[in-house]
């Protein structure tokens, strides 16, 4: 067993004045190594823990560690345990508030993450609600549109037939009756039956044409109500 290992094991101080040449420790590899003389090694306590060892050597003098250096430097060792004591419980703050320093901010990116995707989740909340009323809206609009739209667009080819009869008709009386009596041909005048006769067809066509885009829109309508529910 080396000096130093007898020291830490037995928390005993070892004083030797001619260590090469006397006492147990003369095996040392170390001391043999340098053939010391004076040589200390003195354990630093605190509250019975051993912190460390202070160690000493004097190749030039033999007995350099007389009773009254041993005082001195007992009274240096327990201060300095004290130091070293207050280092360590230093040193094991610094590094739990670290530790600590580190967790909140780990949590903290962790709470601005759930920030950030409850802010996400609210607006696609709003926007589904919005695309929902909107959905609702046009479902209105289409419904009020679909039921006259639809009533027009199923009569107006049966309006545009009976206009046709009514309109034969009255070419028919033009080539039996030419000379009408006065009262009906002012009547025609003031109607401009030729005009009306012409225009009356264009003004079917038109109803037509605008009754079959109304019912592509409420088609239209009706597929965005459904996307509106999908979505």
């Amino acid at each position: 067993m080396t000096a130093i290992e007898y020291v830490e094991r037995s928390h005993k101080d070892v004083v030797l004045s001619n260590a090469a040449r006397s006492g147990q420790f003369t095996t040392d590899p170390y001391i043999a190594a340098k053939k010391l003389k004076s040589l200390l090694y003195m354990p630093i306590l605190n509250q019975g823990k051993l912190i460390g060892i202070l160690y000493l050597e004097n190749n030039l003098t033999v007995g350099a560690f007389t009773p009254a250096r041993l005082k001195v430097l007992r009274l240096l060792s327990s201060q300095a345990a004290i130091s070293l004591e207050n280092a360590l419980l230093y040193a094991n703050l610094e590094q739990k508030l670290a530790e600590r320093t580190q967790e909140l901010n780990e949590k903290n990116e962790d709470l601005s993450e759930t920030l950030s995707e409850l802010k996400r989740t609210q607006t696609q909340l709003i926007q589904t609600e919005k695309m929902s009323g909107l959905g609702q809206m046009v479902a209105g609009v289409a419904h009020e549109i679909n039921n006259p739209i639809s009533f027009i667009y199923g009569n107006v080819d049966h309006a545009s037939d009976y206009i046709q009869d009514l309109l034969n008709l009255i070419d028919l009386y033009q080539e039996h009756y030419p000379e009408p009596v006065e009262e009906i041909q002012e009547e025609i005048e003031d109607l401009d039956l030729e005009f009306v006769t012409e225009d009356l067809g264009k003004l079917l066509k038109s109803m037509k044409v605008g009754a079959d885009a109304s019912a592509i829109l409420s088609c239209l309508c009706g597929v965005s109500r459904a996307c509106m529910k999908l979505a």
